[in-house]
């Protein structure tokens, strides 16, 4: 291509880039820690419940990142709590995280749709560094990232995704 005009390259194709980047970016290796801000451990819910990050070692742990205001999260949460009732003694948590600006409205929101999950909300720092909304984080039984899921997810396809690691 000497000489010639370099094709563009479109902006969703950078974003992709970027987001695969961070994707892969966000393991953290030999498991969640400190340096792993999404591990949902030591969650306050929107009960006031606190949920000690102990009590999901051994566990297959699904984080289900959202804010209320986005209309596909309803369904979405819906689906993922089916699925963590069918699926909890097999040994699958679900938390939640709200990156709500307005803490008042993820109460009526979570107690609405009758979840049966924890679901906290997540400070200010974490707001900022968030992509991509709604987003699944799945860890495995020995708290090691296995998988992240942007954006909406088909429930058969998340389903198998967690009997393979159950």
């Amino acid at each position: 291509m000497s000489g010639g005009k370099r094709p563009a390259i479109e902006p969703a194709a950078l974003l992709l880039a970027g987001l695969l980047l961070l994707a892969a970016a966000c393991p953290a290796p030999g498991g969640p820690s400190l340096r792993d801000p999404w591990w949902p451990g030591n969650l306050v819910d929107y009960r006031g419940h606190r949920l000690p990050a102990g009590s999901l070692r051994g566990r297959v742990v699904l984080l289900v990142m959202f804010t209320t205001d986005n209309p596909v999260v309803t369904p979405l949460l819906v689906g993922i709590d089916n699925l963590g009732r069918r699926l909890y003694g097999r040994g699958l948590r679900v938390v939640g995280l709200a990156f709500d600006e307005q803490e008042e409205l993820l109460e009526p929101f979570c107690r609405g749709l009758d979840l049966s999950f924890p679901v906290g909300l997540a400070g200010g720092e974490l707001r900022r560094q968030v992509g991509v909304l709604p987003q699944l984080r799945l860890y495995d039984r020995e708290g090691k990232l296995a998988k992240v899921v942007l954006g909406m997810v088909e429930m058969d396809g998340l389903k198998h995704l967690l009997e393979r690691l159950l």
